[in-house]
């Protein structure tokens, strides 16, 4: 939850953008799913297991940090690598782990209490929905669709525009 928290207090204090108001919300509804578990020490499998999802994380971050360093384009050939371990990783640890814990909530639907049936259920969809417009992002930003669809997926955060500068 650390984690959670300083990056939501770093983009909020250094990045106004429909990208980072984004991931702002997400680490919320992330550390509400997590105390939920934790503060009353229920479903803490649960937790772990949803954590699993951050292994894919590495890859993301890792692809990120070449792109924004123009590594990518010095060592092309691990660009490459990592891009599709990206996607590899974001198809077992986010979307099947993302299904399993959907399938155990509604499977033991009637032997859990309503609070944390509803949470689960609420996160399970709330963080599918995400990771299927972050997973068309990268699908987009890594040459997967057409032109036209990737003008409709891709954000650049360097071309975001800046909700300081609305009006």
């Amino acid at each position: 939850m650390g984690y959670f928290v300083h990056d939501a207090i770093d983009m909020l204090l250094h990045e106004r953008t429909r990208w980072a108001f984004e991931l702002v919300l997400h680490h919320a509804v992330s550390i509400f799913l997590m105390l939920s578990a934790l503060l009353p020490r229920k479903f803490i499998f649960y937790i772990y297991w949803a954590l699993l999802m951050e292994l894919n994380s590495i890859f993301l971050h890792s692809r990120t940090i070449m792109q924004l360093s123009e590594s990518a384009k010095i060592f092309p050939n691990f660009y490459s690598c990592i891009r599709w371990l990206n996607i590899f990783t974001f198809v077992i640890f986010r979307f099947g782990v993302q299904i399993w814990l959907l399938n155990f909530i509604l499977a033991h639907w009637h032997l859990i209490h309503a609070y944390y049936a509803y949470t689960a259920l609420f996160g399970g969809v709330f963080f599918l929905v995400i990771n299927t417009c972050l997973f068309s992002r990268i699908l987009a930003s890594d040459g997967f669709f057409s032109n036209y669809d990737c003008q409709n997926w891709i954000m650049n955060r360097d071309l975001s525009e800046n909700l300081d500068t609305k009006k």
